[in-house]
């Protein structure tokens, strides 16, 4: 990726917000109201998206060097990225995440600030798919300019998810369980179709290493 293409810097902060789909934290936000005050409960929602900010800056910094240091090469990093978006999106289409999550933030939880790290920020906004995809756009990378805005690109994305966990409540009152999950899904749907592009990109590196297809 060359500095500032911004059309596959917005191509990757759409797959991104699709990977981290922050409607399906919708309905574990709607029911934190049994257990703490409105105050505490915008206070989780900004520990998790800052918590998710540097868990994902993180991804950035040390994700190309972390791939080196495995002895690993970018095709084979592929396939396996490929396989964990799909399996994201998939369990995505399987489920409503938001629900399954809901019963165990209830009986865990006991500070905003453990709900604002688990399960908001991990896994459902920093989660194996999320990570996977910007350690992937860092790949393409060649300068400090590429990664600051490939930040820039995450900022903008956690920002649009704040927002979202922030009205919640008129979000569930106006789409419904029903809408919710077919929101979910829609975007599971379209995480699978990323991963499994990223998937092919992989197998066909692995092509040209090998020699069957040429560069």
């Amino acid at each position: 990726m060359g500095s500032a293409n911004w059309q596959d810097l917005i191509s990757f902060g759409i797959g991104l917000f699709a990977i981290m789909v922050p409607f399906a934290c919708v309905p574990i936000v709607v029911n934190l109201k049994d257990e703490f005050t409105p105050r505490q409960i915008r206070q989780a929602i900004m520990i998790a998206v800052i918590a998710a900010f540097g868990i994902l800056v993180c991804a950035v910094v040390g994700g190309e060097s972390m791939v080196l240091a495995m002895g690993t090469s970018l095709p084979s990093f592929q396939i396996a990225g490929g396989v964990i978006i799909s399996i994201t999106g998939l369990a995505m289409m399987a489920d409503n995440p938001g629900k399954s999550e809901s019963g165990q933030t209830r009986a865990k939880a006991r500070t905003p600030a453990q709900v604002g790290i688990v399960p908001l920020a991990m896994p459902m906004l920093a989660g194996p798919g999320t990570l996977t995809k910007v350690m992937l756009e860092t790949h393409d990378t060649v300068g400090i300019a590429d990664d600051l805005y490939v930040v820039l690109m995450i900022v903008l994305v956690l920002g649009t998810a704040a927002l979202i966990l922030l009205m919640s409540n008129v979000i569930a009152r106006v789409l419904g369980d029903i809408g919710l999950q077919i929101m979910s899904r829609l975007a599971g749907l379209i995480v699978v179709a990323i991963g499994v592009e990223v998937l092919v990109s992989g197998i066909y590196g692995h092509l040209e290493i090998f020699g069957v297809i040429g560069k």
